[in-house]
């Protein structure tokens, strides 16, 4: 007679391992190899509508191990539906605003961001995070910059860092700017480079959608003044109602 039980001992503390995976840990590890995809997956699933996609991401990050590629996937699969997202996109006057759909389950955020004409954001880096970022309406331009410092890159090797956190100007260099169309989706990590997101049209608004994981509170920005500070992450709104002051 065959003992049946080891086996399936042993499949258990398997799975127990997976559970005790840290999934944020496991997410910024894989920020280190990511690149992006250029096109959907010839065999990943189909997302109609915004609502399949929020479901379809809940799915994905409900195992530890996130197939971060299956996320820019469904990122890629959705086609803008302004019916959809109208209710989250909501603009200011005076700069773009971010807008929550989802929060994710604490696992990821969605966001809707509002460009106003001419609106731009400031160069930023990502907390150690993935950035997805897809235009549902209008266009944006980014433009990408070297991370000054950071461990790894030539970049820390070719220039000096003062110790007041200022940062020598030849450290922040562009290293490209690509226009973003609608249904397009840019990606971007720590590891692959500071950016700054503008609509650069004077006529037109622009609509993008962002998912960011793990989600993050604060994350540094790199002045004009060249000094790199840290700046808190706001929501103008959640789930399509203004936020007041205290609860963004």
């Amino acid at each position: 007679m065959v003992n049946q039980s080891k086996p399936k001992m042993a499949l258990s503390k398997i799975d127990s391992e997976i559970e005790q995976v840290d999934q944020e840990k496991y997410l910024r590890q894989a920020t280190s190899y990511y690149q992006a995809l250029e096109k959907p997956l010839k065999y990943g699933p189909a997302v109609d509508t915004l609502t399949d996609l929020v479901a379809a991401l809940h799915r994905e990050f409900e195992s530890n191990y996130v197939n971060i590629e299956m996320v820019n996937h469904l990122m890629l699969t959705y086609k803008s539906n302004p019916r959809e997202w109208r209710k989250y996109a909501k603009f200011d006057r005076y700069s773009y605003t971010r807008n929550l759909v989802d929060a994710g389950n604490g696992k990821f955020n969605l966001l809707i961001l509002c460009w106003g004409e001419g609106h731009g954001s400031s160069v930023h880096d990502h907390a150690d995070s993935h950035c997805f970022m897809k235009m549902l309406k209008g266009d944006l331009r980014e433009k990408r910059y070297e991370y000054p410092n950071r461990s790894g890159r030539d970049t820390a090797a070719r220039h000096s860092h003062h110790p007041d956190g200022e940062i020598d100007s030849r450290e922040l260099v562009e290293i490209g700017e690509t226009p973003i169309a609608v249904n397009d989706v840019a990606y971007i990590n720590d590891n692959l480079g500071l950016h700054r997101v503008e609509n650069p049209s004077h006529s037109d608004t622009s609509v993008s959608l962002h998912l960011y994981c793990p989600p993050f509170d604060t994350c540094s920005v790199f002045q004009d003044s060249l000094k790199k500070t840290t700046a808190k992450v706001t929501f103008w709104s959640k789930y399509g109602v203004r936020t007041k002051q205290n609860e963004q």
